[in-house]
């Protein structure tokens, strides 16, 4: 989960959450990246969040999803969510959008899956993303959703 930590009068609040969240669960830590808090499982980041990106361009674009889904096309994704036998889930909710969007563009070098994601965040006020993965029965399944 992805939140911005640098909004005005945020930062101690949020902090003092965050702390709590881990305290009460502690599989989870949290790491400020920039001004976007990662919330990450102690036992390790997933695979796929690690996916080396040489280069993100996602230009002129109205939201997190648009971004998302032009991330989840590039080759070294798709070519790693095959490598790890992942399939992408199916996204069954429907998320309000701005009604006077604004469009952004986002352009990464030298990151990783996880800081793509990470700097759509930071181009959509109050952005969050999530990752899920499920594994059952021989079924794979990622999703990621802003």
């Amino acid at each position: 989960m992805t939140t911005q930590l640098n909004r005005p009068g945020m930062g101690r609040k949020l902090r003092d959450v965050l702390d709590s969240i881990v305290w009460a669960d502690s599989r989870y830590r949290w790491e400020d990246r920039g001004g976007v808090v990662n919330l990450l499982p102690v036992a390790g980041e997933p695979e796929l969040l690690k996916t080396p990106i040489m280069e993100f361009h996602a230009a002129d674009v109205l939201s997190a999803r648009e971004a998302l889904g032009i991330l989840l096309s590039l080759p070294d994704v798709k070519k790693r969510m095959s490598d790890l036998n992942l399939k992408r889930g199916l996204e069954v909710f429907v998320s309000p959008h701005s009604l006077s969007p604004k469009r952004v563009s986002i352009d990464c070098k030298n990151t990783t899956m996880r800081g793509a994601l990470n700097a759509i965040a930071r181009a959509e006020p109050n952005a969050i993303w999530e990752y899920y993965e499920f594994h059952c029965e021989r079924r794979n399944e990622v999703l990621i959703r802003f």
